[in-house]
């Protein structure tokens, strides 16, 4: 930039962070075409979807100050753009058009790895400010999640002494 080398997080600054995850994420998803095509891995593309929307509804109710939220409530809202993803209001349940999906993945991982490989802060904002704003249909959805589901589970185990382990013929690691 202006004749000086930087790298692509400094060239993002403040939008590295959500824009980097963005791309891993949808990278990943996009390519699972690849790999389900090729027998690599087994499966409906529905199944690998869902399983990242559930986790979209984690990272969301972490709020705007994580880079993870941030960039899932954005690409949630772009898959509700595109028809990848509606709401019935009957039900008040989202659902998912697998087509329309498959091609939003395609497009938002073009423009992520695009913003990402310009370093293009300008456009990493932009896609932000449009696309991260957590809509009223999705904040019903999250409200509804947050009185029923824990944020974090914390597994909690038993405390052993060294001797305790030991005693019993175990080594500890």
């Amino acid at each position: 930039m202006d004749g000086q080398e930087q790298t692509v997080r400094q060239a993002l600054g403040e939008y590295y962070s959500p824009i980097e995850e963005g791309k891993a994420d949808i990278g990943g998803l996009y390519n699972l075409v690849y790999l389900r095509d090729r027998g690599i891995v087994s499966g409906d593309l529905e199944f690998y979807y869902t399983g990242y929307l559930i986790e979209a509804l984690r990272f969301m109710r972490f709020g705007e100050g994580s880079a993870y939220g941030l960039v899932r409530s954005a690409s949630w809202n772009y898959f509700v753009e595109k028809g990848a993803l509606y709401l019935d209001p009957d039900s008040g349940r989202f659902h998912m058009d697998i087509d329309k999906m498959t091609a939003a993945i395609k497009d938002l991982a073009e423009k992520l790895l695009t913003i990402e490989g310009k370093g293009d802060k300008k456009a990493a904002a932009d896609f932000l400010d449009r696309y991260a704003k957590v809509q009223p249909e999705l904040q019903a959805l999250l409200d509804k999640a947050n009185e029923e589901v824990p944020v974090e589970v914390f597994p909690l185990y038993p405390r052993w002494e060294k001797t305790d382990v030991m005693s019993k013929g175990q080594l500890l690691a």
